[in-house]
């Protein structure tokens, strides 16, 4: 599989708050550096490593410091950059591979027909609960 690369999105485009492809500069509280009270998610981010939906959402958790911020308490919800996925070919030769982008260890990879399964509840969950 073969992606374009990414850049940032245009209206942040070669402002401070951006690095040198234009995307938002954050630390692992999501905020934005060198800024109050500003936080940013998902593909406009400077997080190396995969653009993906799941990511984002755990992003958006975190971001969710923004009620600290108001309430003028230190946000403490840290997000943990990583990439967490099962490869389903729909047989016992599924895939799961986990690796923490933040450290140097070397990742997780399993196979077997259990991450099969696992993926179809997680979908059925995920569904459940944001339908």
């Amino acid at each position: 599989m073969l992606l374009p690369p990414f850049s940032g999105v245009g209206p942040v485009v070669n402002t401070d708050i951006t690095d040198s492809k234009n995307f938002i500069r954050v630390d692992h509280s999501m905020r934005v550096k060198d800024t109050q009270r500003m936080y940013a998610v998902g593909d406009s981010t400077n997080l190396r490593g995969a653009k993906t939906a799941h990511l984002s959402v755990r992003q958006a958790e975190v971001a969710a410091n923004v009620q600290a911020a108001i309430e003028g308490r230190t946000p403490s919800a840290k997000y943990e950059h990583e990439i967490s996925s099962i490869i389903d070919e729909g047989g016992r030769d599924s895939i799961y591979l986990h690796k923490r982008l933040w450290t140097d260890d070397s990742g997780d990879v399993s196979e077997g027909r259990v991450w099969r399964w696992a993926k179809l509840v997680q979908e059925k969950t995920w569904m459940l609960t944001h339908s």
